[in-house]
This record gives C-alpha cells, sequence and structure tokens, in this order.
C-alpha cells in the first residue's frame, strides 16, 4: 500500500508500532525551537499561515504542539513575543 510521501510493505515480520512512530517523528526538527527557526525564516506570521505552508518544509510538522512536548504555544512559536 502507498500513498504521497508513505509506503507500507506487508509481510510475516512483526514490527513494533513504538518503533515505527518513532522513526516517524525523527523526522522532524528535533527540538521546538529548531523548527520555530525555520518558520522564523519561512517568515510565517501565524497559525493558519504555518497550516498553509508548513508542508513547504518537510522537516516541519502539522500540529507541533503534539510532536514537542514543551510547545511553548504559537505566539512564542512563530516569534511574535
Amino acid at each position: 500500500v502507498s500513498g504521497k510521501g508513505f509506503e507500507f510493505t506487508f509481510s510475516d515480520q512483526i514490527v513494533d508500532l513504538m518503533s515505527v512512530l518513532n522513526h516517524c517523528r525523527s523526522e522532524f526538527y528535533p527540538t521546538w525551537q529548531e523548527a520555530s527557526s525555520a518558520v522564523k525564516k519561512m517568515k510565517i506570521r501565524s497559525r493558519i499561515d504555518y497550516e498553509n505552508r508548513y508542508k513547504k518544509d518537510k522537516k516541519l510538522p502539522s500540529a507541533p504542539y503534539d510532536i514537542y512536548t514543551d510547545f511553548p504555544g504559537w505566539d512564542k512559536f512563530i516569534g511574535r513575543t
């Protein structure tokens, strides 16, 4: 099974779901600060702007508050404070 940006190959091998999720997570910037720096370079000015443009950087998650447990809020993340 495949689609845009993913591919699953089924076999008899058992794969730990947590290792799959950790692999997916590792493709993002490791910290919110690094992601924030990328967002600022892109001149993203709001959450809506982020939602419309985050895909231009493959290392930015669609929902940074779900990825970074210490996510500081949108204002700080996009540099409005």
